[in-house]
């Protein structure tokens, strides 16, 4: 049972790191491909791209490993935004008698990206955009498992399988030996 329950705690830290790092990498290597004038505009091209390579991350993992775990990372996701939002909403409620402050909602939807409020472009991104990355690839994970892994059989073996070095259709050009095989055991 202990083994068990250590491995698959292993795979949620890995699907976890997969969706942290894993992520961060791809889409940093995406970023430039589309330009954006506003940092508003840069929010909602990082949201796009990352949730597209969650999904597709989230598929491939599931797929080439069937860990259970991918689909259940969205729970971390989810504590994770909500940990977020308690924390702002915890702060801000001694503040509001003093000044009318932000929402949680302003804070955690980015939508102050768009007035250049620096703080909420590091809310969305700390708390929501891990959020979104966890639930997308947990939707990856789990429209692999209901679609099945047959659909990409041939896909994989195209891409992924060392080329078969041996041409089985052509004709043995190698001239035997009419002695037969040595008395040693070894082949002529």
């Amino acid at each position: 049972m202990f083994p068990r329950m250590l491995r698959a705690i292993g795979m949620f830290v890995g699907n976890l790191l997969a969706v942290i790092v894993g992520i961060s990498a791809f889409v940093s290597e995406l970023y430039g491909i589309f330009p954006t004038q506003t940092p508003g505009g840069g929010l909602r091209k990082e949201t796009v791209l990352s949730a597209m390579v969650a999904f597709g991350l989230g598929y491939f993992v599931y797929y080439k490993w069937r860990s259970a775990s991918a689909k259940w990372i969205f729970v971390a996701g989810l504590c994770w935004f909500g940990w977020g939002a308690l924390e702002f909403w915890l702060g801000q409620r001694d503040l509001r008698v003093v000044s009318a402050g932000h929402t949680v909602y302003w804070e955690m939807s980015g939508i102050g990206c768009n007035n250049f409020d620096s703080q909420s472009c590091l809310d969305y991104i700390q708390y929501t955009l891990l959020s979104l990355r966890t639930i997308f690839y947990s939707v990856g994970a789990f429209c692999c498992s209901r679609i099945g892994a047959h659909s990409f059989a041939g896909i994989e073996n195209a891409l992924l399988k060392p080329m078969d070095p041996v041409d089985r259709t052509a004709v043995n050009t190698e001239i035997e030996d009419p002695s037969g095989p040595r008395g040693d055991g070894r082949a002529s």
